[in-house]
């Protein structure tokens, strides 16, 4: 007779989709000082970067994005940057952390 096959391990799990949270839940336990770039503020550049962040569980931004460029690398980078240090409260549904998506807008003004 055949030898017995054997099965093979199931693939794990997909991860749940990832959820866009709502503004509330991009709360600072810890803001960042968004510096502004020295050539930056030489050239006068300003503007507004628009982020996508993921928010973990433990309230760390796992993966942060550029949605909407400042129109400045620049600027665009030092918010990229500054996020990434940023330490949010964990958004809660029903007593339980929940991890996803939050858009932030980061501005940068010159002073005149």
């Amino acid at each position: 007779p055949p030898a017995p096959v054997e099965a093979a391990p199931a693939p794990p799990a997909p991860p749940p989709p990832a959820r866009n949270l709502p503004p509330e839940a991009a709360d600072y336990l810890v803001r960042p000082p968004l510096v502004y770039p020295r050539a930056s503020t030489r050239l006068r550049e300003a503007g507004t970067v628009t982020l996508r962040v993921y928010i973990g569980e433990d309230g760390l931004p796992k993966d942060v994005q550029v949605a909407k460029s400042s129109g400045f690398a620049r600027l665009n980078d030092a918010a990229v940057d500054a996020v990434r240090k940023a330490r949010f409260k964990p958004y809660l549904e029903n007593g339980r952390a929940i991890a996803g998506w939050v858009t932030l807008p980061l501005v940068f003004e010159l002073e005149n």
